[in-house]
């Protein structure tokens, strides 16, 4: 599938950063993907399709949403047994449903978001669970909050103009031996 219509089509992008997709499907229209949120600088995790349809998961909510993974999978398994058609957990909802006679889950946000997974979905972000802990254990030990914190110190107490100071800041972090020099 062309990522690149893909990721200027849906807005899902714009919010994280060293982020990491995964398809969940073999037509790719399905994802999930692995980030630093832009605002908070913590992990996030987007369940989402090209139909701009998506969830944002913290990293409590993946790990709440993965508790119930029996009840999801056994909702495949036998649809016709589910007693109740909707759980609550944590910031969101999970809705036992059926289209064109195929059970579906639906997780909806408390934000009016929602996404529908089938079985091969479900399936497959299942087998990703462990590699989206390992990224999600990775931007954690990369304290990438803690990088900004130091950086936007940096350019607050230096003279001059804001953008010239960003500039020369990420210019001597990706050439160090220019700060041989002596000057800042």
């Amino acid at each position: 599938s062309d990522l690149s219509s893909f990721t200027m089509s849906s807005k899902v992008f714009e919010n994280l950063l060293n982020s990491k997709i995964f398809f969940l499907n073999k037509s790719s229209s399905k994802f999930v993907i692995v980030g630093i949120s832009n605002q908070d600088f913590s992990p996030k995790i987007i369940i989402g399709g090209k139909n701009g349809f998506s969830i944002i998961l913290s990293e409590e909510n993946w790990n709440s949403f993965c508790n119930h993974r029996g009840v999801i999978e056994n909702y495949f398994c036998f649809p016709q047994q589910i007693n109740d058609p909707m759980l609550n957990i944590d910031n969101f909802k999970l809705y036992f449903e059926k289209v064109n006679s195929l059970p579906v889950i639906k997780i909806k946000e408390e934000y009016s978001r929602y996404i529908y997974l089938g079985y091969e979905s479900i399936e497959t972000l299942w087998r990703l669970k462990e590699v989206v802990d390992y990224r999600i254990s990775i931007i954690k030990k990369q304290e990438f909050s803690l990088y900004f914190k130091v950086f936007q110190t940096s350019i607050s107490i230096q003279e001059g103009d804001p953008i010239d100071n960003i500039y020369r800041i990420l210019r001597y972090a990706a050439e160090p031996w220019l700060l041989m020099d002596g000057k800042p």
